[in-house]
């Protein structure tokens, strides 16, 4: 019997129980979560955290904004974070990576597995009866949103995909 057989044989008993683990590991419910805003995941963190930890699903999120429109609203982090994020150059300038920082310290928590960033620009608040001015601008890339959520889906097979909606 050859070296390589050998070790083949050797392994898959290694592999069998890898591959099991996994299955077990992974058996609830897979969940795409998809936001506009780097915040709006909190709606679905108390529903994420049982699916991630009750049921052993898993959660992703799928990003649409990078968060810089949130700079009106910052007053309260510019002392934490050393800048003047209520300015909007500032604000626009810092808050991505700062709101991408503190969206996957909080999903350590919850148990967000992967996060997918398609770092479209924040515009600014947009109630739903004013959806369509950035739907029918150029403020986002929709096909690229639309192909990358399409390629994630298909890639992923989710079981359930989670959204916010306004009433």
């Amino acid at each position: 019997m050859s070296y390589v057989l050998k070790l083949f044989i050797f392994f898959i008993p290694f592999l069998l129980i890898i591959h099991f683990n996994d299955a077990a590991s992974q058996s609830g419910p897979k969940i795409l979560i998809v936001t506009a805003h780097p915040d709006d995941d909190a709606i679905f963190a108390g529903t994420n955290y049982k699916i991630v930890h009750d049921l052993k699903g898993t959660v992703d999120l799928a990003l649409i904004t990078n968060g810089e429109g949130g700079y009106k609203y910052s007053t309260l982090a510019e002392n934490i974070y050393g800048h003047e994020l209520t300015i909007e150059d500032t604000g626009r300038k810092y808050l991505p990576e700062i709101r991408k920082n503190e969206l996957e310290a909080g999903g350590k928590i919850i148990g967000i597995r992967n996060y997918y960033y398609f770092d479209q620009k924040d515009h600014r608040y947009v109630t739903s009866e004013f959806i369509s001015e950035i739907l029918d601008s150029n403020i986002w890339d929709l096909e690229y949103i639309r192909s990358k959520l399409k390629d994630i889906l298909t890639k992923e097979n989710y079981d359930f995909v989670f959204i916010m909606t306004r009433a």
